[in-house]
C-alpha cells in the first residue's frame, strides 16, 4: 500500500489550514513508515520524491502571498494613518526598547504591498498574521472600519514576531503596548 496520498494530502491541509501541527505529524509518519517499510524499490524512490516535494512546499508556500497586491491608494492612506500613530507615542515613549520597536516599524512596515503590510480578509477571530521567515505583515480588514489605534497595536504585535533578534512570541507583552500606543 502506497503512503504518497496520505501524504501528499496532509501537506495540502496544512497549506490551507492554521491548524498545521496534526497534518506535519500524519505527513511526518506517512514518509517515515514507507521509508522504513518499502515494498520496492519504487516506493523507496517514491519516499524521495515526497520528501522533496514537502520540502519544497514547506519552504516556498509563505512567499506566493507576495503575488497578492493586498490593497490599494486608500488602504495606503489608511496605514500611512497608522504609522503617523506609531510615530507620535514613538516621540512620547520613555521605554528606549519600545521606542527602538516603534522607530523599526515606523521604518519597514510603512507600505502596502510587496514585504510591507497587505490588508486581506482572514478567517474569522484572525486580526493578523506574520510568518517570521517570510517578510511582511498580513492584517485583517476589519481594521480599517476599526480605530488607529486598534490597528496600530495590532501592527505593533505582529511586527514584534519578526523584531530583530527576537523571532516567534513569547517576548511580546500586549498589556505594555496598548499602555504605549
Amino acid at each position: 500500500m502506497s503512503y504518497d496520498y496520505i501524504i501528499l494530502a496532509s501537506l495540502t491541509l496544512t497549506m490551507i489550514s492554521y491548524s498545521w501541527v496534526p497534518c506535519v505529524i500524519i505527513a511526518v509518519l506517512a514518509i517515515l513508515w514507507t521509508y522504513f517499510f518499502p515494498n520496492s524499490i519504487n516506493q523507496r524512490i517514491r519516499w524521495w520524491w515526497c520528501t522533496k516535494v514537502a520540502l519544497l512546499l514547506f519552504a516556498f508556500i509563505p512567499y506566493l502571498t507576495f503575488f497578492v497586491p493586498g490593497g490599494g491608494k486608500s488602504e495606503q492612506v489608511w496605514l500611512d494613518k497608522v504609522i503617523e500613530h506609531i510615530e507620535v507615542k514613538r516621540d512620547e515613549c520613555e521605554d528606549p526598547e519600545m521606542k527602538a520597536i516603534l522607530d523599526y516599524i515606523a521604518r519597514w512596515y510603512n507600505y502596502i504591498g510587496f514585504c510591507g503590510v497587505m490588508v486581506v480578509q482572514l478567517p474569522e477571530g484572525i486580526l493578523g498574521l506574520n510568518v517570521p521567515h517570510c517578510p511582511g505583515i498580513t492584517l485583517d480588514e476589519c481594521h480599517l472600519r476599526g480605530t488607529i489605534k486598534f490597528a496600530a497595536s495590532t501592527l505593533v504585535h505582529q511586527a514584534m514576531h519578526d523584531y530583530p533578534p527576537y523571532y516567534c512570541h513569547f517576548h511580546i507583552d500586549d498589556n505594555h503596548i496598548l499602555e504605549t500606543l
